[in-house]
């Protein structure tokens, strides 16, 4: 068993609310391979909550505990960032494509209203964003541009897919091309 001692106080929340945490006691669980960890109060006593980790998670939990201190703050890390880099490389190496042409069967989809009559559909894609056509019954009525960090975290995961499988296309036919 370990004991770490903050450098100023913490909190943790326990059966009768908020509480002054001094620091945690760290245990493992050798039976069911758990890593348990308990707050210690200002009284310095084990408190009864806990968390149990699997063995297995611990290093994925250290790696995200390293990017919350390699960031100076105390905000999640930028997993939307992340995937928006990740966007803006594929592009880069590749090139713009749109919709039509990774001949997907739909369009990401921003906006819809009027039971999906008119709605707003990402149809391009570029290292500086997206374009966006504007649909009323299948006719086009106007077309937009924005920016990634614009975008919502459901449209952006599902552009991560599509950038997914155009990079991985665009690696076989470099593949077939070098024979």
């Amino acid at each position: 068993m370990r004991e770490i001692h903050f450098t100023q106080d913490g909190q943790f929340l326990g059966r009768n609310g908020l509480s002054k945490a001094i620091g945690l006691e760290i245990d493992l669980n050798k039976f069911n391979g758990m890593v348990i960890i308990r707050p210690v109060n200002s009284k310095n006593i084990t408190g009864s909550s806990f968390i149990a980790i699997p063995q297995g998670s611990i290093p994925e939990l250290i790696d995200t505990l390293r990017l919350f201190l390699e960031g100076g703050s105390d905000t999640a890390p930028d997993l939307k960032g992340e995937k928006i880099a990740y966007i803006k490389k594929v592009l880069g190496n590749w090139g713009g494509t749109s919709c039509c042409e990774r001949e997907r069967d739909h369009s990401p989809s921003m906006n819809s209203l009027a039971g999906g009559r008119v709605c707003e559909l990402v149809e391009e894609f570029t290292v500086d964003g997206v374009s966006t056509v504007v649909y009323d019954d299948e006719n086009e009525v106007d077309w937009n541009n924005y920016n990634y960090e614009e975008l919502n975290d459901d449209i952006i995961d599902e552009i991560v897919e599509i950038m997914e499988d155009y990079d991985a296309d665009m690696e076989k036919t470099m593949k077939r091309t070098e024979n």
